[in-house]
């Protein structure tokens, strides 16, 4: 049995998925996303990352898989994802 969480970076969101995978079975555990509320705030910032740390403490991922974004061209990340990347 391996738990996993996806993330893909929108906007100033990230969405996340949570599966738990059981052999050939594979069930979905929790889906939702949380927002960076500022860019240039350190306390929107602290927020999202407790918010983060919360969720991975609850899931207990064994696997983490982030969505690539390119830094520069059309499907290029914005700096809200940069930050929440870092």
């Amino acid at each position: 049995t391996m738990r996993i969480m996806g993330i893909d970076l929108q906007g100033s969101d990230l969405v996340y998925v949570v599966a738990t995978c059981k052999g050939d079975y594979v069930t979905f555990d929790a889906g939702n996303s949380i927002a960076l509320s500022a860019t240039r705030d350190r306390d929107a910032f602290a927020a999202f990352q407790t918010t983060l740390r919360t969720i991975l403490q609850e899931f207990s991922p064994e696997r983490i898989a982030v969505k690539w974004k390119p830094e520069a061209g059309k499907m290029s990340a914005g700096a809200a994802a940069l930050k929440m990347e870092a």
